[in-house]
């Protein structure tokens, strides 16, 4: 691999860590009501958007986006990032402590080669 092209890597790694970062500090504030309602009005948990029971009713509701460009919005990608954290973690009340847990476990997944699949 030349230089450049680990240049190349190494910059879409830091770009995906920190893109699943603050997507994950921002649901993490919609999930704790730290957000102003106008943004979290964007999001929604799935037994808002309906009336039965699911195993996965507490999670947030991912919306369906027709294009490519939608599938990479904040409304789409927040909800679909949340959903891939554990509820252990999901549930820490710490805005600090689910920071470095988040960190953490995305260094790891890195160095699994993993950290792609994220997103």
């Amino acid at each position: 691999m030349s230089s450049i092209e680990s240049d190349k890597t190494f910059e879409k790694i830091h770009t995906v860590f920190k893109k699943t970062t603050i997507f994950s500090l921002f649901m993490f504030k919609f999930h704790n009501d730290q957000l102003p309602k106008n943004l979290s009005d964007i999001f929604s948990a799935n037994y808002q958007i309906h009336s039965y029971g699911t195993r996965h009713a507490d999670d947030c509701h991912i919306p369906h986006k027709s294009t490519t460009l939608g599938q990479y919005s904040l409304a789409f990608q927040g909800p679909k990032i949340w959903n891939g954290i554990d509820s252990e973690t999901r549930n820490i009340k710490s805005f600090n402590i689910f920071k470095n847990i988040i960190k953490r476990s995305l260094i790891d997944k890195d160095s699994s080669s993993d950290m792609i699949s994220l997103l």
